[in-house]
Parts: C-alpha cells; structure tokens; sequence
C-alpha cells in the first residue's frame, strides 16, 4: 500500500478529477492538498522530534522524504529550525515542566 498517495490517486478514488478534486478540497479544508500534507508531515515530525526516540533519518523517511537534507530543508523553512534544534528546544520545554 502506497503510505503517501498522489493527488491523482486520491482524485480516482473519491470518482473526481484532479482539478475538481482538489478545488473541492480547498473549499472543504481552506488549504490547497500539497499544503494540508505538508502540516500533517510537519506536526508529525514535531511529535517524533520532541520524544527524542527516533533519529531523524528515520523521522525523514516515515513522513515521506528521500533523504534527511530534503526533510531538514522543509522542516527549517516551516519552524525556522533545523530538526535538531527543534529536538534540542522541545527536550528543554519538556524538562522545564
């Protein structure tokens, strides 16, 4: 089973064309697909990152990347962090608690 299915695959299976499918999409949800995707990815990599657990190659991997630069270069561009920074921080919110 494909973990991370392409519009055109989500479109086919709801019976819509791409463009339908994603207009209708961004009316439902008020984010175009590529964008709620990338928030599902980001709070999911935050969640992995702020439990210390897993290394971030894996984190990169499961939430759909090829490579940790791809990843890291997307989480920083959304949190104004690399991924181990964010780590780093949310360990320190975490022991402030």
């Amino acid at each position: 089973m494909n973990r991370n299915p392409g519009l055109t695959q989500l479109s086919a299976a709801v019976g819509m064309s791409v463009d339908h499918f994603s207009r209708m999409f961004k009316r439902s949800t008020g984010l175009a697909p590529h964008q709620y995707l990338g928030d599902l990815r980001l709070e999911r990599a935050k969640r992995l990152l702020a439990d210390g657990r897993t290394p971030i190659i894996e984190i990169a991997f499961e939430i759909g990347y090829a490579n940790p630069s791809q990843f890291s270069s997307f989480f920083r561009k959304r949190t104004g962090l690399s991924p181990t920074e964010f780590r780093r921080t949310a360990g320190l919110r975490a022991a402030g608690e």
